[in-house]
């Protein structure tokens, strides 16, 4: 199964199988769904550029790890971690832009990308200086709830 990463400037999930383009920045490979999105982000790579939602580019002296994940397991120590949210009732680009606003103005959030096609909100956040319940009032604050996910898997052959 092919690995998934963020378009930066859209919230659209890429592979980078199918990606349109990418481009190398700081030791990252960063995928994109379209030249359109590529061209906004070459045009201003700081507004966009977060290394939790790139590939470690291993033949780059830059490299950095991705972040660990808030929902998969913090490592003792980590202070910098990512964490994807399901937020309730996003119906346009305008309700998510109020959403990464809100959690942007949590102290220790430092990337917040909010993806109304999805409904997931892609938080990188220093956890000594914030928390999930944080995050959550943030969001509902905006005027938005913190959804769950679930997911169902198809396991063939178990009898």
């Amino acid at each position: 199964m092919a690995r998934k990463f963020v378009d930066p400037v859209c919230g659209m999930e890429v592979s980078p199988e199918s990606a349109a383009d990418s481009v190398v920045r700081a030791g990252h490979t960063y995928y994109f769904c379209s030249t359109a999105c590529a061209e906004r982000f070459k045009a201003d790579p700081e507004s966009y550029a977060a290394p939790e939602q790139a590939e470690p580019n291993p033949d780059s002296e830059r490299s950095v790890a991705v972040l660990p994940s808030a929902t998969t397991g913090v490592p003792e120590g980590a202070r910098r971690v990512r964490v994807d949210l399901p937020v309730e009732g996003l119906e346009c680009a305008g309700c998510a832009e109020n959403v990464r606003r809100a959690l942007l103005g949590v102290p220790g959030v430092e990337r917040a990308l909010v993806n109304p096609s999805t409904q997931v909100a892609t938080v990188a956040y220093d956890s000594s200086r914030t928390d999930l319940l944080g995050l959550s009032r943030a969001i509902q604050g905006a005027g938005y709830r913190v959804g769950f996910a679930t997911i169902r898997l198809g396991i063939e052959g178990l009898f």
